[in-house]
């Protein structure tokens, strides 16, 4: 294999192995043209932390995720949460339940509760303010039930854009490679490989040597691309384009950007997670 090759390869596997950092066969088709139209009533969340507040409006075009969201704040389920995860000009994380929790609990937490299908709409996407659920690198793109996260990223060139839509059809043709019928054997190996606390890189490697061999008679696959609408926003406005397709969109901050920023813009430890803790004090739903 040449240089060249490898390269290309271990990119790929270096992707993956971040895509876990940040269960079920399903149809990718059903996901590029999620076209939703139940109706759920107008709901806003107002986020009350120690470092101020900011307001989250649901989407109806994702009532799975709006309505799991809804019943874990009517629950209190947030109340005194932390944010663990606080990257500038990227995200912040929240739904850590435990003050003493570590990174690796955090993502079996994750892999535990991720049950919720994608809800993956073709309008809606990771720009600036937008809110969307964690998940690992499941190839079903289930997201958590209770982990979410709210955008902010940075302005993207168009060089750069070209190079993120690579990279997410790099992704989704994997995946879209994984759930072909005749290679259910190689998606179990992938999920069992998968498991937060016993990850077997060398398998995964493997699995991903093997889609490389694969990867150009995928003739079937429909490539993505960044919707010209999108691009100007990421060009002007910002966001995360690397995210779109593999993560539910499901809401957006209206009120309080700012409040976001300065929690992305804490100290932090290991795994960007802040040293002091930023909590949520409440949430509270706002209904028009």
């Amino acid at each position: 294999m040449s240089n060249t090759k490898l390269f290309t390869v271990f990119s790929f596997i270096f992707s993956l192995i971040f895509l876990i950092s940040l269960g079920g066969l399903f149809s990718f088709d059903s996901v590029a043209n999620n076209e939703s139209t139940t109706e759920v009533k107008e709901v806003s969340v107002r986020v009350v932390t120690t470092l101020g507040e900011f307001t989250i409006a649901l989407d109806n075009r994702t009532p799975e995720h709006g309505g799991n969201f809804i019943r874990r704040v009517e629950q209190g389920l947030y109340d005194n949460a932390v944010f663990q995860r606080a990257i500038p000009h990227f995200i912040i994380q929240a739904g850590d339940l435990r003050h003493d929790s570590t990174f690796e609990d955090m993502l079996l937490s994750i892999a535990n509760d991720s049950q919720i299908p994608p809800e993956i709409h073709k309008d809606l996407f990771h720009k600036r303010g937008a809110v969307s659920m964690a998940r690992l690198d499941n190839p079903s793109l289930f997201s958590s039930e209770v982990d979410f996260v709210v955008n902010i990223g940075k302005q993207h060139t168009d060089l750069e854009l070209e190079r993120h839509e690579s990279r997410i059809n790099d992704q989704l043709k994997f995946y879209y490679w994984l759930n072909l019928p005749d290679n259910l054997p190689i998606l179990e190996n992938f999920r069992q490989a998968s498991k937060v606390g016993t990850r077997n890189q060398e398998a995964i490697s493997d699995i991903t040597l093997q889609f490389e061999r694969d990867r150009d008679k995928l003739s079937d696959y429909k490539p993505y691309s960044i919707p010209s609408s999108h691009r100007e926003i990421y060009r002007t406005i910002g966001g995360n384009p690397f995210s779109d397709r593999r993560y539910t969109v499901f809401g957006e901050v209206t009120d309080g950007m700012d409040v976001v920023i300065a929690i992305s813009n804490v100290p932090t430890r290991d795994r960007d997670w802040p040293i002091e803790d930023i909590k949520i004090l409440s949430m509270k739903l706002l209904q028009e």
